[in-house]
């Protein structure tokens, strides 16, 4: 039997990079609807890290070497080259000032802007400071 190196360690570690990745899009969801091409593009990926998993397991089966695994990276690289927008839609600068933006916004939002140009935020910080004070105001008034 030839070197099987490679596809055993995809055999055996791609599964938890597999479910690590499903696991992703669970933890995307708390951010609703500002985050729905990003949690779309972990999916993307977590299907193509399936699917090589998958290819590996049948090259194991079939006692075949790491050499058909170049198949497999061919594919990869161009699914991924057609499909960079969908797959890699990560930017981590701001769209509007070039600011470099936090892991959460990077990862989870869809438009690439940080907080202060981000208009939904901004005004959803608004709404929350005006109801502190309406709450402070009511607070004094029961005083």
């Amino acid at each position: 039997m030839e070197s099987q190196i490679v596809i055993n360690f995809i055999v055996k570690y791609f599964y938890w990079a597999f479910l690590g990745w499903i696991f992703m899009t669970l933890i995307q969801r708390r951010h609703g609807e500002k985050g729905i091409k990003k949690r779309m593009a972990v999916l993307y990926q977590a299907i193509l890290i399936f699917l090589v998993m998958v290819y590996a397991t049948i090259l194991k089966m079939n006692e075949l070497t790491d050499i058909y695994l170049i198949i497999a990276a061919l594919a990869v690289v161009l699914i991924l080259f057609f499909g960079r927008s969908r797959i890699l839609p990560y930017q981590r600068r701001c769209r509007v000032c070039g600011k470099k933006m936090s892991f959460e916004r990077v990862f989870y939002y869809d438009d690439p802007l940080c907080k202060e140009h981000d208009t939904e935020e901004i005004e959803l910080r608004e709404e929350v400071r005006k109801k502190i004070k309406e709450i402070e105001s009511e607070e004094k008034e029961e005083e």
